[in-house]
C-alpha cells in the first residue's frame, strides 16, 4: 500500500515538490526509476536529471531506466526507441520514443552533488524533472559548514539549471539527521512530503511481506 500511496504522488501532475523520507531496502529507487518511465511515456515531460550523492551512483539508475524502455516486454507492446546519445558510461541519453507513443524526444542524464551543471541543456532545452535519490549521506553533512557548502549548491546551481517555467522535484532518500535538506523539506509547507518508518505506531512492519 505504501508504494501505491508513493508512486501515486510521485506521478500526480498538480504536485510540483514531493519530498519521500523512507528506510533504506524499501524500494524507493525501483519507485523513482519507474516514475521516471511513466514521465516519460505518458506525460509532456522529456527532460529528466536523476541527482544523487555521485555521479557514480546516480549512472546505474539512468542505466536502468533506459532497461526499462529497451525490455522485450516494453518493445513487444510499444515498439523501439531511436537511440540518438547512448552513453551508458556517462549516464546521457538522448532518444525518440517509438510511434506508437507519438516518437516523443526525449533527455535523461545522471548527475552528481556539487558537479558542474552549466551547459546541462541539451538542444536549448533545460531539465523539467529533477529525481533526487539519496543525496544527503554521512559524510557530505557531516558538519555545518559541510552541509551549508550542499545546500547552496542545490538552492543555487542546481535548481537553477532547471526549466524555468516548468519544472517538477522529486526528493527520495533516507531519514540520516534532522541537519539535512531532507528534513527541513519534510518540515516546509512549499513541499508535499511523506515521512515513512520501518515500523509502524503499532510496532508493525511497513513492509511485512520483505521484512518481518
Amino acid at each position: 500500500d505504501f508504494h501505491k500511496d508513493i508512486f501515486g504522488v510521485m506521478t500526480h501532475l498538480e504536485i510540483d515538490r514531493f519530498t519521500c523520507a523512507i528506510p533504506r531496502d524499501h524500494a524507493k529507487t525501483t519507485l523513482a526509476k519507474l516514475a521516471c518511465v511513466h514521465y516519460f511515456l505518458f506525460t509532456h515531460y522529456r527532460f529528466i536529471v536523476y541527482l544523487s550523492n555521485t555521479t557514480d551512483i546516480a549512472i546505474p539508475s539512468t542505466n536502468d531506466i533506459v532497461a526499462f524502455l529497451q525490455c522485450e516486454n516494453f518493445v513487444t507492446i510499444f515498439g523501439n526507441c531511436e537511440w540518438i546519445t547512448n552513453q551508458e558510461g556517462k549516464g546521457v541519453y538522448k532518444f525518440r520514443l517509438p510511434r506508437s507513443l507519438g516518437g516523443k524526444l526525449c533527455m535523461l542524464r545522471a548527475l552528481g552533488a556539487g558537479k558542474q551543471v552549466r551547459g546541462i541543456n541539451i538542444d536549448n532545452k533545460r531539465p523539467q524533472l529533477a529525481v533526487v535519490d539519496d543525496l544527503e549521506d554521512n559524510d557530505n553533512i557531516a558538519t555545518a559548514d559541510l552541509f551549508m557548502k550542499l545546500k547552496r549548491w542545490v538552492y543555487g546551481p542546481f535548481l537553477k539549471c532547471l526549466d524555468k517555467f516548468d519544472n517538477k522535484v522529486i526528493w527520495l532518500g533516507n531519514m540520516i539527521s534532522k541537519d539535512s535538506m531532507l528534513y527541513e523539506n519534510c518540515q516546509s509547507n512549499f513541499w508535499y512530503s511523506r515521512r515513512y518508518g520501518c515500523l509502524l505506531a503499532d510496532g508493525k512492519p511497513l513492509w511485512p511481506d520483505a521484512w518481518s
